[in-house]
C-alpha cells in the first residue's frame, strides 16, 4: 500500500472500537475512582459517564487523525504499530483528554483546580494503562480488512507509447491498460469496446517496432512477483510474474545462489515477453531452464497452463509468435533451475572473457558479470541510444549452402547445429555487406555491433522498415542468404488485426 494512500478503519469499526473502549473504562475505572476520591457512586458514574461521552468524541477524532499520519508517512496500518509508537500514541491520548477534562471535573465535584487536577491525572494516567491494553486487544481481534483490490486496470486514452519502447519509436494508442493482476484481464473482456478491437500485449517494448500509432488497447504488463514455489533432488522451481523485469530478475536468482541464468543477462525486457521469443545468449536459451508458464486469454481471461511441450520452442521462437500468436497474456513463468550447476562457457567469447578474467572455477555470478560486461562493450543501452537489440535472427542454412558460402568468403564463422546443419553469424553478414555504421535517414546500423539498429532520433516505423529492407536485400543478393526479422513489427492494416 501506498504511503499516500494510508488504509483507515470503517466507520462501523471505529463506532465499535469507542464504544467497546468507553464501556470498558467505565467497569474498570469507576470502582477506584470512587475508593480513592471519596466522590459519592452516583456521583462518579454521572461525571466519568460525561467525561467518557467527551472522550468517545475525542477517541473518534484522534484515533482518525493518528492512524491517518501514521499512514500517509509510513504505509503502515494501525494494526500494525510498533511497540514504541503505541506507548506515544496512549500518552498523546490522554494529555489531549486530559486538558479537556478538567474543566468539567471542576464544575461537576466542586473541587478547586489542584485537587481536580490530582484526580484528573489519576484518571489520565489509568486510562493511559488501559488505552495501551485496550487498543492493542482490539487491533488483534479486529485486524485492518486491506481494502478489494480493483478488478480494472488503470487506462489511459490516447496513451503515449514512445517511452514504452526501447527503440524509442513515435506511436500513440487508443487505449493503454496497465495489466498488475492477472484477474484484471477478466474485467477487460467484459468490456463492450473490447470485442473485435486491435490489441496488443506490451512488456518492455524491446523487441516491437511500432510501425505507427496503434488504434485498439495496448496491455502493458506489470504483474510483479519473485518467490521459490518448490523443489526437488536436481532443481529448484522459481516463480516470477510477467511484469518483472528480466535481468534483474536474473541478477536476483543468482543473489539468492540459484545458478542458471547467468548466460541471459543483460537481456532486456520482461520475464513475460521472454518465452515468447525463447530468449537465448552465449551459448543458453530459456528453453533449458523452463518449467511451466500461466497464460491469460485475452478472449474470455481465463488462465491456462503450458508445459514446456506446449509452448514448442525454436531458435528465437515459440507457439506464441505462431499459432497462439495475439492470443495470451503472460502472467507469470516458473524456472528449473539446477541443484548442480555447471557453466555454460561453450561460446567462445565467453570463454575467452572469463580467461582473461582469470578464475579457473567461476562462479553463477562471475559468469553473469562477465556476460554483462561483454554486451555492455558490444551493444548501446536504449536509455542512452534507441534500439531493439540484435534485428535480425541468425540465419541456419544446411551443409551445402554452407559449402557454396564459403567457396566466396572462406572466412565466414558457422557454428554447427544438429542435423548437420549450421548457423552463420547475422552480423558478420550485414558487415560484410557494407552496412555496419551506415545510416539509412534517422536509423542506422550500429558501429560497435552491425547486428543492432539504432534510432539516431526522431525515427519511425516506416525509417525502420526502410532500413531493415535495405539489409536484407543487399545481403541477399550478395550472399544468396535470407536474412528474418527478430523484432514484432506491429502494423495494422485496413482491417483493425495487428
Amino acid at each position: 500500500m501506498s504511503p499516500s494512500s494510508p488504509v483507515l478503519r470503517s466507520l462501523s469499526d471505529r463506532v465499535r472500537q469507542v464504544l467497546l473502549f468507553e464501556l470498558g473504562g467505565l467497569v474498570l475505572i469507576t470502582p477506584p475512582f470512587v475508593w480513592l476520591s471519596g466522590v459519592p457512586l452516583l456521583e462518579s458514574l454521572g461525571l466519568l459517564a460525561i467525561i467518557a461521552f467527551i472522550a468517545a468524541v475525542w477517541n473518534g477524532a484522534y484515533n482518525t487523525a493518528f492512524d491517518w499520519v501514521e499512514g500517509r508517512l509510513t504505509g503502515r496500518t494501525a494494526d500494525r504499530r510498533p511497540w514504541p509508537l503505541r506507548v506515544g500514541h496512549a500518552l498523546g491520548f490522554e494529555s489531549g483528554l486530559l486538558l479537556i477534562s478538567l474543566p468539567v471535573i471542576m464544575w461537576w465535584t466542586g473541587m478547586d483546580w489542584l485537587t481536580a487536577l490530582i484526580a484528573d491525572i489519576g484518571l489520565a494516567l489509568s486510562y493511559v494503562a488501559y488505552a495501551f491494553v485496550f487498543n492493542l486487544a482490539y487491533d488483534r481481534a479486529f485486524p485492518i480488512a486491506a481494502p478489494a483490490p480493483d478488478p480494472a486496470p488503470r487506462i489511459e486514452t490516447d496513451a503515449d507509447l514512445s517511452a514504452l519502447n526501447t527503440l524509442g519509436l513515435r506511436a500513440r494508442a487508443a487505449r493503454l491498460a496497465v495489466i498488475e493482476r492477472a484477474d484484471q484481464v477478466a474485467a477487460l473482456t467484459a468490456r463492450a469496446d473490447w470485442a473485435g478491437t486491435p490489441r496488443l500485449v506490451l512488456g518492455g517494448g524491446s523487441n516491437v517496432v511500432l510501425d505507427g500509432d496503434f488504434p485498439g488497447w495496448v496491455l502493458r504488463v506489470a504483474i510483479p512477483g519473485r518467490e521459490q514455489v518448490g523443489e526437488d533432488d536436481t532443481a529448484v522451481l522459481v516463480r516470477a510474474g510477467g511484469g518483472e523485469n528480466w535481468h534483474d530478475f536474473v541478477r536476483w536468482t543468482l543473489e539468492q545462489g540459484w545458478g542458471g541464468l547467468e548466460n541471459l543477462s543483460l537481456i532486456p525486457g520482461t520475464v513475460g515477453a521472454a518465452p515468447i521469443q525463447n530468449i537465448g545468449a552465449y551459448g543458453l536459451e530459456l528453453a533449458e531452464r523452463f518449467d511451466h508458464l500461466e497464460a491469460v486469454s485475452l478472449e474470455d481471461g481465463r488462465v491456462r497452463r503450458f508445459d514446456a511441450a506446449d509452448c514448442r520452442f525454436g531458435y528465437r521462437d515459440s507457439v506464441f509468435k505462431r499459432e497462439e500468436a495475439g492470443r495470451w497474456l503472460i502472467a507469470s513463468v516458473t524456472f528449473r533451475l539446477p541443484r548442480v550447476w555447471r557453466p555454460v562457457t561453450g561460446y567462445a567469447e565467453l570463454a575467452q572473457e572469463l580467461a582473461r578474467r582469470g578464475p579457473p572455477e567461476p562462479t553463477p555470478l562471475e559468469v553473469s558479470d562477465a556476460v554483462i560486461d561483454i554486451r555492455r562493450r558490444k551493444l548501446p543501452d536504449p536509455a542512452e541510444l534507441g534500439n531493439a537489440g540484435s534485428f535480425f535472427k541468425n540465419p541456419v542454412v544446411d551443409a551445402d549452402t554452407l559449402a557454396a558460402l564459403r567457396a566466396r568468403p572462406p572466412d565466414l564463422p558457422a557454428y554447427p547445429q544438429p542435423g548437420g546443419r549450421s548457423k552463420l553469424a547475422a552480423g558478420w553478414l550485414i558487415e560484410h555487406a557494407g552496412w555496419k555504421g551506415r545510416d539509412l535517414g534517422p536509423v542506422g546500423s550500429y558501429e560497435r555491433q552491425a547486428l543492432v539498429l539504432v534510432n539516431r532520433g526522431g525515427a519511425t516505423g516506416a525509417d525502420v522498415r526502410r532500413l531493415a529492407e535495405a539489409i536484407r536485400a543487399d545481403v541477399a543478393e550478395r550472399f544468396g542468404v535470407e536474412l528474418e526479422v527478430e523484432p514484432q513489427i506491429v502494423s495494422v492494416p485496413p482491417s483493425g488485426r495487428p
